[in-house]
C-alpha cells in the first residue's frame, strides 16, 4: 500500500463515521467543466469535510462553481486566512485525488 493510498484510506475512514458530503463541494465539482470524474469529486468532498469548516466549504463550492470569484477573494484582506486553507485543501486534493494509477 502506498503512502498516498494509506493517507486517503485514513481520511475516508475518519470521515465516513460522521461526515456527509460537504455543502456543495461535490455538486459544484460534478457540475464543473473541469471535473475529472465522480471519484475525484467524491475524494475532494471527503477531504473538504476533513480539512475545511462548513463555512469554508461553502466558499470553496462557490469558487468551484464560479472560478473568477477566487480573484475577488484575493483582493479582500479579510479572505486571506480562508484562501490559505483553500490552497492547502487544493494541494491535498492534488496529492490524493488525482486520476493517475498508483505504482505497484
Amino acid at each position: 500500500m502506498t503512502v498516498r493510498s494509506t493517507l486517503l484510506t485514513v481520511v475516508v475512514a475518519t470521515c465516513l463515521a460522521g461526515c456527509g458530503r460537504g455543502p456543495g463541494i461535490y455538486e459544484s465539482c460534478i457540475a464543473s467543466d473541469l471535473s475529472p470524474s465522480v471519484e475525484a469529486c467524491t475524494c475532494s468532498a471527503t477531504l473538504a469535510n476533513a480539512a475545511l469548516s462548513r463555512r469554508d466549504q461553502r466558499h470553496a463550492a462557490k469558487i468551484i462553481a464560479e472560478p473568477d470569484l477566487f480573484l475577488e477573494y484575493q483582493r479582500q484582506a479579510s479572505r486571506q486566512a480562508f484562501l490559505d486553507r483553500y490552497r492547502a485543501w487544493g494541494e491535498a486534493v492534488d496529492a490524493l485525488c488525482d486520476e493517475e494509477p498508483s505504482a505497484p
